[in-house]
């Protein structure tokens, strides 16, 4: 069976992402969407990969173009309120920050003897960017009083 060329990337995803905006449209906070009905406006199985690169294409452009991030979990994705979108960003800062111990583990723990130096000038880097994630991650725990952005639209002082 040959391949066929006429995807070169794989089948695309704008007809999908288009049916779910048709049917669910732009979420408002706190709105449940059950995998069932998801599925059953794609045709497509929960359990199939082209569930998860249809959904993830379509959370994408809410991301973008409407500033909405949904949860998935518990059969359902969910609208996040402000509140589940700060516990999702320190969430995922706390895993971020994990990754970095472990880059910065991996990195002190080869034999550098055995390196080239463009080898050691990588690990070095490693080492110097996770070092500095790290602390700043530690110092930032300690902070009592943190700064925070702006609110979307909200205007800028001048």
């Amino acid at each position: 069976m040959t391949k066929s060329k006429l995807f070169a990337s794989g089948v695309p995803t704008d007809a999908d992402v288009h049916r779910l905006f048709a049917a669910f449209g732009v979420p408002a906070e706190g709105v449940q969407m059950p995998y069932g009905a998801v599925s059953e406006v794609i045709h497509v199985d929960p359990s199939v990969s082209r569930f998860r690169t249809v959904t993830s294409a379509w959370r994408n452009r809410l991301m973008r173009e409407h500033n909405i991030y949904l949860r998935a979990g518990e059969g359902a994705y969910v609208a996040l309120a402000p509140g589940e979108r700060v516990d999702l960003s320190a969430t995922k800062l706390r895993m971020g920050v994990r990754s970095f111990r472990r880059a910065h583990a991996v990195a002190t723990s080869t034999d550098w003897t055995r390196l080239s130096a463009e080898e050691r000038q990588q690990a070095e880097h490693v080492q110097r960017v996770a070092t500095t994630v790290i602390q700043s991650a530690r110092l930032q725990a300690r902070t009592t009083h943190p700064v925070l952005p702006l609110a979307v639209g909200t205007p800028t002082p001048s």
